[in-house]
């Protein structure tokens, strides 16, 4: 009997010394956090309602009780997402959508907390255990229909469940399902270090108890990653499947956002292989990889990546730190894929070589390419969302050409295969990684097919899916679902095809989708009609998105496509006026008379065309009109694809092939970046634009009638031209009196500065000739006093000593600046000068990142200091005699520092025979005169140094100036 209980108090002081292992927290005051949480209710077998809730909440730890080990806390909602789907007649539908800057038909305390940024308050233990709350903020805001707000019992409830869980709680930690886990006292460490603790939590026998109490079947998984440092959640990940009446999959994530640094130094490419220092504020996601290979092949990586903000292509150059990592930290708001290169500049977006990054992850990636040549090991926040990635990218590239005879075939083994690897990852991945993924391969699907009209209802899928609304396959499929609906409800005209956006497309969708997916679909059409040049609808249709959506940040990258496209619409003027040709000839597009220049786009990124298919195409729709037309055809490729297309090239006069880099297209703004998404731009007379899409028969024949009729002023146009000419002569006029008494003043002007500047150089000449005998005087006076004392061995060598000195002074005299180490040199050696007459001990300190040679200062700039420490400060002084002179650097400012423990400036200056030091005062206008002479700005201040009782204990000389670069 003795034996069990003396295992099982073993056993509970283990678990009890287990649990002191999980670290409190240990929060900066001050400091703001960010924990982003995402709940995830999948709909599995029998279930008809799917729920995902997405929040990030900022908090603060504003004061902290030492008594009460307790911290005063700040929070804030700052981001809120919520959607509802339930299936209706077998039909989905959203029931209730919720997102920050949208609008909202899920009214509830939450909503608001986030809409209006109220903070919260409560006392948090180090344990995480929440002992006081209060929502007094939240009463001081009016709903929109004027009502007071109020959080009720139930609301604060579930506020306060939902915050514990970020907290790690030790006494309650309940899940959704209203399960208790008791974390603290049940987990498992799987990995543990100097700086984070992993840990497993295990089935608990007492949910497995009451889930077969209540005829459940639970099943729980969860992993968390602790910070030792500040005790926080890192990443928890906590799955559970619940069958109750089906089955539903619950997964709940956590993940605290970084702050890496305030700011973070990389190589960006501003332009056409340009790389210049760019720094990035406040990143919030980082990657660092190491590269396991022996040799010195990867010197650079070039990472690049889609930036919807600017709707173009960045490209960032990594090096290797100390360590052998590419370090790289960015800050991204959505989902981004992230490709990179070794040693290259040429973009290749290539899936082989990219990441999955969303905001907040933290990856180390292992590059494998000598034992296993292009193995990726992830580690770190992100590792596993990038594992299933490869995987699912492994599936992708293995299937055969996906065709409409083979969609029950070899793609309905491929889908299977991709799900099955995420069903596989799921209780590891990030539900939105999971939501997005999951329903851009589920959409996918749709594209594929011309008529949804039957599989609409086959699938039955979620047709106002907001999780995955920013996929362009589901927004294709949004398109498509008007096509059926309006096929199915005979309202389909004859000329009606998937690009055609017209009125009675925007009114459907109105009525059909809810909010945000109409603005993201309005958004995208919008974005479709631009670049395929139906300017006056797309015109129409951005004004309206304009009114309603204008504060949204998707509408950015919408108003940047709409001002670039904008260049090419009719009526502007082409942007290039010169184009040269593969061949080297110029070709200047406003001089060309009585034919229309007909200009074509052909983007080779991908395929490399046969020279003859491709004009055959080219020509195909305007072949009636060859001896009207000038036909340019643009080459978009890369500059290895143009050597090897040149040769397939013929020279004729009515075509003309253009080449442009797409480097030049992808960085920074380029002019020629709208033409990608263009097939036909058509220009008049002058170079301006007539279409910016292929026009119809009727349309081309009455442009090329008009670019035939002479190009003659008539009166009215003739009458304009003179007065613009007379105008002009005026204007010319004018201008010319106005540039002579410009020169006339501007010459006065630099006479007098010329004389203002040759008076400085005589003011510093003066100086320097009374600050060179003052020198010496004191100097022989040193002499004097050494022969007058029998010291002539002392005598001869101070003499010696001298000479030297003094030719260095005449020889430095005649220079306007020497070299930092030459001015150290003069004043080493008239230090040991006064050495010879007394003790002192003098000592020298430079920082290692000096360079004396490569500094520049005015001659004798220390010297005066100095002699000035020796004969005012240390000689009346007895003992413990100290001269010091550093040299240090901070950023780019220069500091010499000259400091003695001698008996003070007002003593000194009360010692009999003793003057105020003329070569201080010399030196000081010395310094402002070469301030206004340089533009270099020399400080100098000058302390007195005092001891703990207030009395007089040195003097030190500080000069500060700005290092020429």
């Amino acid at each position: 009997m003795q034996k069990p209980i003396i295992l099982l108090f073993f056993l509970f002081t283990s678990i009890l010394l287990r649990a002191e292992n999980l670290p409190e927290l240990n929060l900066q005051i001050g400091k703001k956090y960010l924990i982003e949480t995402i709940y995830h209710e999948e709909a599995t077998e029998g279930t008809n309602r799917t729920v995902y809730d997405k929040k990030r909440f900022e908090f603060e730890a504003t004061d902290f009780n030492q008594k009460e080990l307790t911290y005063d806390i700040t929070l804030v909602l700052k981001y809120f997402m919520h959607v509802v789907q339930e299936k209706n007649y077998g039909e989905w539908s959203e029931k209730e959508v919720y997102e920050t800057g949208g609008l909202s038909t899920y009214r509830n305390a939450i909503v608001y907390l986030n809409m209006y940024q109220v903070p919260v308050k409560f006392k948090l233990t180090k344990h995480g255990k929440i002992i006081s709350f209060t929502t007094i903020d939240f009463g001081k805001n009016k709903s929109p229909e004027g009502f007071s707000m109020n959080m009720g019992d139930w609301d604060q409830k579930r506020f306060i469940e939902e915050i514990s869980a970020i907290f790690f709680d030790p006494e309650k930690t309940e899940s959704f399902w209203d399960h208790k886990m008791d974390v603290r006292a049940n987990f498992r460490i799987i990995h543990e270090d100097e700086t984070k603790l992993e840990i497993e939590v295990p089935n608990n026998e007492e949910i497995n108890q009451k889930a077969s109490e209540k005829s459940l079947y639970g099943q729980h998984q969860r992993n968390v990653l602790m910070d030792r440092t500040s005790g926080l959640i890192l990443q928890d990940k906590l799955s559970f499947v619940w069958k109750f009446i089906g089955e539903k999959q619950i997964t709940r994530y956590q993940k605290l956002i970084p702050e890496f640094s305030q700011k973070f130094e990389v190589m960006q490419k501003t332009g056409v292989s340009f790389y210049a220092k760019t720094e990035i504020l406040n990143p919030n996601t980082s990657v660092r990889i190491l590269v396991q290979d022996s040799t010195e092949y990867e010197k650079f990586i070039y990472l690049s990546y889609w930036d919807q903000a600017s709707y173009s292509v960045k490209s960032f150059r990594l090096e290797k730190d100390k360590s052998g990592i590419f370090n790289f930290s960015f800050n991204i708001t959505d989902p981004q894929k992230i490709y990179f290169q070794f040693n290259s500049r040429t973009m290749d977006m290539s899936e082989d070589q990219g990441i999955f990054l969303i905001p907040g992850d933290n990856i180390e990636l292992e590059i494998q390419k000598i034992t296993q040549p292009n193995r990726l090991i992830f580690k770190g926040i992100g590792a596993d969302e990038n594992k299933a990635w490869l995987a699912i990218q492994q599936v992708v590239r293995n299937k055969k050409p996906l065709t409409r005879s083979g969609i029950e075939g070899s793609f309905g083994h491929y889908k299977d295969s991709v799900f099955r690897i995420l069903n596989q990852e799921k209780s590891n991945l990030n539900p939105d990684f999971y939501v997005d993924l999951v329903n851009t391969l589920t959409y996918s699907d749709y594209t594929t097919k011309l008529d949804l009209t039957d599989s609409i209802k086959d699938y039955e899928i979620p047709i106002y899916n907001t999780l995955a609304r920013r996929n362009p396959a589901y927004l294709r499929f949004l398109n498509r679902y008007l096509y059926s609906f309006m096929k199915k409800n005979r309202r389909l005209s004859t000329n009606y095809t998937y690009n055609t956006f017209d009125e009675t497309i925007y009114s459907l969708a109105n009525v059909l989708f809810p909010e945000p997916v109409l603005g993201e679909f309005l958004t995208r059409e919008v974005e479709h009609e631009l670049q395929f040049g139906k300017w006056e609808s797309a015109k129409m249709h951005f004004e309206r998105l304009k009114l309603t959506y204008s504060n949204r940040p998707q509408f950015k990258t919408t108003e940047h496509i709409y001002q670039s496209q904008s260049m090419l619409s009719p009526g502007k003027p082409f942007p290039f006026e010169t184009l040269t040709d593969v061949n080297g000839n110029k070709l200047n597009l406003s001089k060309i008379k009585n034919k229309l220049v007909v200009i074509r786009i052909k983007d080779l990124r991908i395929n490399l065309m046969n020279g003859m298919e491709f004009r055959r195409e080219a020509w195909n729709d305007y072949s009636d009109f060859r001896k009207d037309i000038l036909l340019i055809q643009l080459i978009v490729g890369t500059k290895e694809q143009f050597t090897r297309i040149k040769p397939s090239l013929d020279n004729k006069t009515d075509e003309r092939y253009i080449f442009m880099d797409i480097e030049d297209l992808f960085w920074g703004e380029h002019p020629a970046m709208p033409l990608l998404s263009k097939n036909t731009i058509i220009l008049g007379k002058d170079g301006t634009i007539l279409f910016n899409r292929k026009p119809d028969g009727n349309e081309l024949v009455n442009a090329i009638e008009d670019a035939k009729k002479p190009r003659l002023l008539n009166h009215e146009s003739a009458q304009l031209l003179k007065i613009v000419v007379f105008t002009l002569m005026g204007i010319l006029i004018l201008a010319g009196f106005a540039f002579i008494s410009y020169r006339r003043i501007s010459m006065l002007k630099f006479r007098q500065e010329e004389q203002k500047r040759r008076m400085r150089e005589l003011e510093l000449t003066v100086i320097r000739t009374q600050m060179n005998p003052h020198f010496m005087f004191n100097c022989l006076n040193s002499i004097q006093n050494l022969v007058q004392k029998n010291k002539n061995e002392e005598a001869h060598l101070y003499i010696s000593k001298f000479a030297s000195l003094v030719r260095q002074a005449l020889n430095n005299s005649k220079k306007d600046e020497i070299s930092l180490s030459k001015e150290l040199d003069s004043v080493r050696e008239y230090i040991e000068l006064e050495q010879l007459r007394f003790d002192f001990v003098f000592k020298l300190n430079i920082e290692n990142e000096l360079d004396l040679s490569n500094i520049f200062v005015p001659p004798m700039l220390l010297q005066p200091f100095v002699e000035n420490a020796i004969l005012h400060g240390l000689i009346t002084k007895k003992t413990d005699r100290l001269l010091e002179i550093r040299m240090h650097k901070i950023q780019n400012r220069i500091e010499l520092i000259v400091e003695d423990n001698g008996i003070g400036r007002e003593a000194a200056a009360k010692s009999e025979g003793k003057g105020h030091g003329q070569g201080i005062l010399l030196s000081k206008n010395r310094l402002e005169l070469l301030t206004e002479k340089t533009g270099i700005h020399y400080d100098l201040k000058i302390e007195d140094l005092m001891d703990e009782n207030q009395n007089p204990c040195g003097t030190r000389i500080t000069i500060e100036f700005i290092e020429e670069e």
